[in-house]
């Protein structure tokens, strides 16, 4: 039990103060905004959380409401943002060390910013400067905590410098331009008849050595109103304070830009903006924007309207609209840059897909011309039929892999409807080949299970044709359905199902490590079946017999049956191995040639 002067409450229990009033200059009261709660622990009273503000960041929070609801906010504005750009940095270590106040010159930034301005470099000079103060990397750690209790508060001070910008009344036709530690900004005033591509390059020379530029061709330019502003701001450390999905395996990899435009309603308008690398060794660069709409309200990053190019050092950025941009990573894949481990994987997947074409399109010749020969009996017509089956799509789906890689290769944005076109057949051609190799193992399980039983060649063609190819018709049609409309359905840069947004590549993984494990259980049922001996076989040639069976079942199953798929489990597991890339790559890339061999020699 806890009882003094805060109050009386059992172990355990929580108390709300409010926070206690200072004096100002003339003597008076002067209410401090937040609170503070006691938790009662052995007895004693412990201060649990503090949200009180400062006495100097209350006063100018008070001082802003009065100014924004006050007859002349706009003759005003120029020095009360002096006295908040001064007293915010004497109380720096403050905002360090706490998350409210923090939280409250975010408030104030982002009441004055509605105030429309001249583009005064005072003006400019001391908000932006306020801005630089709560951005630099001693108030990440209270960032931090702010986030995890109010989500929305830094795209709230993202929205608040767009805002401000875009407010902004040029002075003499000119933007004058800003630069501190962590943000830099910079803009022109078109003339009239201007001929001039908008270009901006921006250059922190802190230790994170981050550089960017953003450029608008002059076509774009001329379709503006003569006298309009635009004007670009580009953060260095915002990247470590918007949030990210818990669930996400990206990282923000460069500067985060903003550009405003004063002239409202624009449509088309193309920017092209390159991002230097915070860290070369990521890859799967993705071209994002802040979008303020997302998580209800808190904002979350969008690759809606743009398309990205890696273009080794820096990533160039080509969107369809204006706003905040950066740029996001993947921090567990290692990188492709020459020397790389990956590359070699390249190799061995074009050299593995070249032999594998060659053995199919041999594999299907063979098949017609001995067709007749090898299709004497029931078992054996269905065995091959599931053979040619197996052999017909896998060369379809390595036909589409190849023009979804030459997609990638080239040196233009990828065609969007090409390439989804690629990733809709790859997936349904490679889920085919599962298919096909389920239907092989169920068959061989129905001929050496139920030898009494038997059913005619229609019904068993029927069965197999509609698991061979409807069951993964369904599974592509309806991926393609629910993530197309999201725009989640592909990669943003490779031809191939969306993990990130959608996880639609669990519409590939789920039914192919289902059918991998199906398969393996009956390969023993089947090895076990094998295994009993005859009756009135000797034990010598039975011995020698069920080896050579059980040699013969495993040489052909393994391959056909896709037991070796088992080992991409492993590459989709996050920071595995390069070696299960290269094993896995390696087994499949000639799994093919393997499994013609192995054919004709059963």
């Amino acid at each position: 039990m806890c009882s003094d002067i805060i109050g009386v409450g059992e172990q355990g229990k929580q108390i709300t103060k409010p926070c206690p009033d200072s004096k100002n200059v003339s003597g008076l009261s002067n209410p401090i905004r937040g609170n503070i709660i006691y938790g009662c622990i052995d007895s004693k009273w412990m201060v649990a959380s503090n949200t009180c503000l400062s006495d100097q960041i209350n006063t100018l929070f008070s001082a802003a409401e009065s100014l924004v609801s006050g007859p002349q906010p706009t003759q005003q504005i120029a020095t009360y943002l002096e006295t908040l750009h001064n007293e915010t940095g004497k109380e720096q270590e403050e905002i360090n060390n706490s998350p409210a106040n923090l939280n409250a010159v975010i408030t104030i930034l982002n009441l004055v910013s509605n105030i429309s301005t001249e583009a005064d470099p005072r003006i400019m000079t001391n908000f932006l400067s306020t801005v630089d103060i709560i951005v630099s990397n001693s108030t990440i750690p209270a960032w931090k905590k702010l986030n995890n209790q109010e989500k929305e508060k830094s795209s709230q001070l993202l929205n608040s410098v767009e805002r401000f910008s875009q407010a902004l009344q040029p002075v003499n036709n000119t933007i004058p331009s800003i630069t501190n530690t962590n943000l830099q900004l910079q803009g022109i005033v078109i003339p009239e008849n201007s001929t001039l591509d908008y270009n901006k390059t921006f250059t922190f020379s802190s230790s994170s050595n981050l550089s960017g530029n953003v450029l608008i061709n002059s076509t774009k330019i001329q379709s503006l109103v003569p006298n309009t502003a635009i004007i670009s701001v580009a953060f260095s450390t915002l990247r470590y304070i918007l949030p990210m999905p818990n669930e996400t395996d990206v990282v923000v990899n460069g500067l985060v830009m903003t550009t405003t435009v004063s002239q409202r309603h624009l449509q088309g308008f193309q920017i092209a903006q390159t991002f230097a690398k915070g860290n070369t060794s990521l890859r799967d660069p993705q071209c994002v924007f802040w979008n303020f709409s997302l998580s209800d309200g808190a904002g979350g990053w969008d690759g809606t309207g743009c398309q990205s190019k890696d273009n080794g050092d820096n990533v160039i950025c080509i969107c369809d609209h204006l706003t905040s941009f950066s740029i996001l990573m993947s921090p567990y894949m290692e990188s492709t840059s020459p020397g790389d481990p990956l590359q070699p994987l390249d190799y061995i997947t074009y050299i593995g897909l070249s032999i594998s074409l060659a053995s199919l399109v041999l594999c299907i010749v063979i098949e017609c011309l001995v067709w007749k020969s090898v299709t004497k009996n029931r078992t054996s017509y269905m065995r091959h039929v599931c053979i040619l089956n197996i052999a017909v799509c896998l060369l379809i789906a390595d036909v589409w892999f190849i023009v979804a890689a030459a997609l990638q290769d080239t040196k233009k944005p990828v065609n969007g409807n090409v390439c989804i076109a690629a990733t809709f057949f790859i997936h349904l051609f490679y889920l085919c080949v599962f298919f096909w190799m389920l239907a092989t193992g169920l068959m061989l399980f129905y001929r050496l299970v139920f030898i009494l039983h038997d059913t005619s060649k229609t019904i068993q063609k029927t069965v197999t044709y509609s698991l061979g190819y409807g069951c993964p018709l369904i599974i592509a049609v309806i991926t393609i359905a629910v993530t197309y409309p999201q725009d989640a359905y592909r990669r943003e840069n490779a031809c191939w199902l969306n993990w990130e947004n959608s996880k639609a590549l669990l519409a590939f993984v789920i039914p192919a490590l289902t059918i991998v494990a199906v398969n393996s259980i009956i390969a023993v049922v089947v090895i076990v079946k094998i295994l009993r001996p005859a009756i009135g076989e000797k034990p010598s040639k039975q011995e020698r017999n069920s080896l050579n069976q059980v040699i013969k079942s495993i040489g052909i199953l393994t391959p056909l049956l896709g037991l070796t798929w088992g080992f991409g489990l492993a590459t989709v597991i996050k920071d595995s191995s390069i070696v299960f890339h290269i094993l896995f790559t390696l087994l499949n890339a000639f799994q093919v040639s393997i499994m013609c061999a192995l054919l004709y020699f059963s």
